[in-house]
């Protein structure tokens, strides 16, 4: 992706649609993937990528080719994201509850591959029970594989408090496993 989106960079700055298409169409699955990992709704994520990709064109000139274009794009999308989080919260103040549905029934789904999705099912729903300021920072190390300082640039804020973030959201996400756990225990001991 790298290469080939770098090369279009000077020409979509030029107002090159070609080059515009060559970068959406290199960029576009892993934009929608970070979105739908810090949306706060599913629903929300077509509306935010759109926002992403005209703010990408208003703001390519400001992009600094020194640094690596995937990092601000990211950090580009978690802006966007953040800011349509917002924008909806003043909105509606009452954020809707996610539902989960497996593509298929399962009973017949193998009872091992059933259970992985269950526990992806739950740690998803977890990471996005999370600030949307603690969930950015969990998408990016995890999900992109991103370092502290790398996060903190894409952010733009300390690495400290990309640290800090970090912590916290490893905390709250082991609570509610812990939680999670006990009840699940308490449940079988009630039949």
């Amino acid at each position: 992706m790298k290469e080939e989106v770098e090369n279009h960079i000077p020409h979509l700055k030029e107002g090159d649609e070609q080059a515009f298409r060559h970068i959406y169409e290199a960029t576009k699955d892993e934009v929608t993937r970070t979105a739908a990992f810090l949306a706060n709704r599913p629903s929300d994520v077509p509306d935010i990528v759109s926002e992403v990709y005209v703010e990408l064109i208003r703001s390519i000139d400001s992009y600094n080719e020194k640094l690596p274009f995937r990092q601000w794009l990211y950090g580009l999308t978690a802006r966007q994201t953040a800011n349509w989080n917002r924008k909806v919260w003043r909105y509606f103040r009452i954020a809707e509850k996610e539902k989960r549905y497996i593509s298929s029934p399962a009973a017949k789904i193998p009872e091992e591959i059933w259970l992985r999705k269950e526990r992806r099912l739950e740690l998803t729903d977890r990471v996005r029970r999370l600030s949307g300021k603690l969930r950015a920072v969990v998408v990016l190390r995890y999900y992109h594989e991103m370092s502290f300082p790398e996060i903190a640039e894409t952010l733009a804020i300390p690495i400290g408090t990309v640290k800090s973030r970090h912590d916290q959201a490893l905390k709250k996400l082991k609570v509610w496993t812990e939680t999670k756990t006990e009840e699940k225990e308490s449940k079988a001991h009630v039949y």
